[in-house]
C-alpha cells in the first residue's frame, strides 16, 4: 500500500442500518423510497424516478436518508445485484427498503463520497464475497460490512481522488441533461406537427371533414406498419460471466434509452439457437407485464448484439427505412395503451391491444421534412450516449488504480477528463 495509506475496517468509520419493509397499503404520496430497482448501475439515484410511501406511524427520524449516506443492496434474487451501492448526494425526504442497508460515515477523517467510490471497486466486492463465504454474495449483512477492509489515505488525498472521479460523473450527468432537453425538443416538434396539426404549410392544407386529418394523411392498421416480437424466457442456469448479452426489462425500466451497463450473458454457442430474439437498432422495447408495465426504451442506432428476454415486446417498423416519426408516434400510442391494462393477479398487456389500434401515417413529403429536423436531434442523442459510455469506461479503469495508489492523484488533470 502507498506510503501514508492505511487499511482499516469499514465499521471503524461508518455505522449501518437496515431498511424497512413496506406492504402495498404503505404505497402512496408522502416520502420518497429507494429500493433495489433504483440501483441499476448508477452512482447516484435518479431522484425523479423514485416511488413514494405513506410515512404515517411507520417511520422514525433515524430511518431517513441524509446527504453522504451510502446504500447497498442487501438481498435480491439476482446475486449480481447484491452489494451494489448508491451515493446520496442531495438533501431529500427519503427512506430505503428492507432489501437495502445504509452506511453512514461518521468520522471526520473519512470523506463519504470517497468511500462511495471505494464501494464500486471490484476489490471491495471481492472482499464482500469472501466474507460471505462464496464467489458470489448471497446476502449482505451489517456484520460483513463492518469487517470489510478499506483503504484510508490522508483526507487531502481522499478529496483529490473524489474530485477526479466526480469530474467524470459530472460530465455523464450533464450529458443526460442534454439528452433530456433533446428528447423534449423532438417530442414538442412531434406534438406541434401531428397532434396540433401545425406542420409547415398547415395554413393552406385541406382537411377531410370525417377524419379531421389533412388530405394525404391516412389512418392505417398498426399491424400493417409494425411487428411485435416477444422475448424468450432464458433460464438463470444459462447465465454466464461473458458471452452474448441478454436485454432485460431492468435495462431500461428507469430510462427512455436501452442501457446495458449491468449485462448478463449466455454462451456464444447457445445464442445460435435464438437468432429471432436479437433486438435491432431503433426497436422500441415495451415492458408488457409487472410493476414497470408501460415503461419503454429505445435501442440506439447500432448493433448491440443482445438477445431479448421475456416480459417485453420489441416493436419494430416493417419499413426498413425507419423514420423517427414512428418512434414518437409509438410513444404517443403507449399512453393510450396504458389505459388498456388487464390481469387479475398483476397487470399485463395483450398484443391484440396494439394490433387493433390505428395509426396515422402522414404523406411522404411531410415525413421527409420532419425527419430532416429530427434526424440531427437523434444523432446528437446517440453521440452523447456514446461519449458517456467512453467516460464510464475511462472512469472504471481509473477507479481501482487510484484506490490502490497505482496512479498518483497529481498525474490526473481536469483537461485529461475533458479530452475523453
Amino acid at each position: 500500500m502507498k506510503e501514508g495509506w492505511k487499511e482499516i475496517e469499514f465499521g471503524t468509520i461508518a455505522s449501518f442500518r437496515n431498511g424497512l419493509n413496506f406492504n402495498k397499503d404503505s404505497h402512496g404520496k408522502g416520502v420518497l423510497i429507494i429500493g433495489v430497482p433504483n440501483f441499476q448501475d448508477y452512482f447516484k439515484p435518479r431522484y425523479e424516478t423514485l416511488g413514494e410511501v405513506l410515512p404515517d406511524g411507520i417511520l422514525k427520524k433515524e430511518d431517513f436518508l441524509e446527504v453522504g449516506d451510502i446504500l447497498f443492496v442487501r438481498s435480491n434474487g439476482n446475486k449480481l445485484l447484491v452489494g451494489r451501492s448508491l451515493f446520496i448526494d442531495k438533501a431529500i425526504k427519503a427512506v430505503f427498503s428492507g432489501f437495502c442497508i445504509r452506511a453512514r460515515i461518521d468520522n471526520k477523517n473519512a470523506l463519504p463520497i470517497f468511500y462511495a467510490y471505494i464501494t464500486r471497486t471490484k476489490r471491495f466486492r471481492a472482499l464482500l464475497s469472501a466474507a460471505s463465504g462464496g464467489t458470489n454474495i448471497q446476502n449482505l449483512n451489517q456484520g460483513i460490512l463492518n469487517k470489510v477492509k478499506v483503504p484510508s489515505p490522508p483526507i487531502k488525498t481522499q478529496r483529490k481522488i473524489a474530485s477526479i472521479l466526480s469530474g467524470y460523473d459530472d460530465l455523464i450527468e450533464n450529458n443526460l441533461k442534454r439528452i433530456k432537453l433533446l428528447e423534449e425538443q423532438a417530442q414538442q416538434t412531434y406534438e406541434e406537427w401531428f397532434v396540433r396539426m401545425k406542420f409547415p404549410g398547415h395554413e393552406t392544407a385541406e382537411f377531410v371533414a370525417d377524419s379531421g386529418l389533412p388530405v394525404g394523411f391516412n389512418i392505417e392498421k398498426f399491424e400493417d406498419y409494425f411487428t411485435i416480437n416477444n422475448g424468450y424466457a432464458f433460464k438463470s442456469g444459462d447465465y454466464k460471466k461473458e458471452g452474448v448479452k441478454i436485454l432485460r426489462t431492468r435495462d431500461y425500466s428507469q430510462t427512455k434509452w436501452v442501457n446495458m451497463d449491468q449485462s448478463i450473458y449466455i454462451s456464444n454457442k447457445k445464442s445460435e439457437e435464438y437468432q429471432k430474439y436479437y433486438v435491432k437498432a431503433y426497436d422500441l422495447m415495451l415492458i408488457m407485464v409487472g410493476a414497470s408495465i408501460g415503461n419503454y426504451g429505445i435501442v440506439l442506432p447500432k448493433d448491440l448484439g443482445v438477445l431479448q428476454n421475456q416480459n417485453q415486446w420489441a416493436i419494430r417498423a416493417k419499413n426498413l427505412d425507419y423514420d423517427f416519426y414512428k418512434i414518437l408516434m409509438m410513444e404517443d400510442l403507449i399512453k393510450t395503451l396504458i389505459n388498456k391494462k388487464t390481469g387479475a393477479a398483476r397487470d399485463f398487456f395483450r398484443a391484440s391491444f396494439l394490433k387493433e389500434m390505428s395509426v396515422v401515417i402522414p404523406n411522404e413529403k411531410i415525413i421527409r421534412r420532419f425527419n430532416e429536423i429530427i434526424n440531427p436531434i437523434y444523432s446528437n442523442i446517440n453521440n452523447l450516449f456514446s461519449q458517456s459510455q467512453l467516460l464510464k469506461e475511462a472512469r472504471d479503469i481509473l477507479l481501482p488504480r487510484l484506490m490502490n495508489g497505482m496512479i498518483g492523484v497529481s498525474e490526473i488533470t481536469t483537461q485529461d477528463i475533458k479530452n475523453i
